[in-house]
């Protein structure tokens, strides 16, 4: 009980008032509601962020930049990963960037006996999609069975490989549920 008496105490002596205001622009941000499509998109910025800490993504010992966006008119969740000064980019490379990505996003496709084994991976792939586009363990019942599936659906990965000298040279995109992008200089 003394314990518990010392613990409360020594509580609530650091949190006492610090004085800082935040700003008008922090205080209107704060009034404003977070959205779980905006947590969603969060945690897939941070998964791409940890993505290029991973030695698979070094190209000539450049570490590459990434970000996630929704662009609304298209209805596509992007996912941009770009190399800033490859000397000398190529398909290969650029496909390789695309396919690591698309696989450590969880959009493997495996194959058994020749044929798909599609919808049961597509389980597991919306299974860790659920966990980044809720809260713990909480869903909202409001939402459709199957709202996983389609943001799923609706996911872009795009790479750019750029020169030196600051043009882009190579690029390929693709969707996630894509086997492989398509090329474009």
């Amino acid at each position: 009980m003394k314990r518990l008496l010392i613990a409360l105490i020594v509580c609530f002596g650091f949190t006492g008032n610090v004085k800082a205001e935040p700003s008008f622009a922090i205080k209107s941000l704060m009034n404003e509601p977070l959205s779980l499509f905006d947590f969603g998109l969060y945690k897939l910025d941070k998964k791409i962020q940890n993505l290029l800490m991973h030695p698979n993504f070094d190209i000539e010992e450049e570490r590459g930049s990434a970000f996630v966006s929704y662009d609304l008119d298209e209805n596509i969740i992007g996912i941009f990963i770009s190399f800033h000064s490859v000397k000398k980019a190529t398909n290969i490379i650029c496909n390789g960037v695309w396919e690591f990505a698309h696989s450590n996003l969880g959009y493997n496709r495996y194959y058994t006996g020749g044929k798909s084994s599609l919808p049961y991976h597509k389980k597991i792939v919306t299974s860790n999609y659920i966990k980044m586009f809720s809260h713990s363990g909480w869903q909202n019942k409001n939402l459709p069975k199957n709202y996983v599936e389609k943001i799923v659906d609706i996911i872009k990965i795009n790479v750019s490989l750029r020169h030196p000298d600051g043009s882009t040279y190579k690029k390929c995109s693709g969707m996630l549920t894509d086997d492989k992008p398509m090329f474009s200089e």
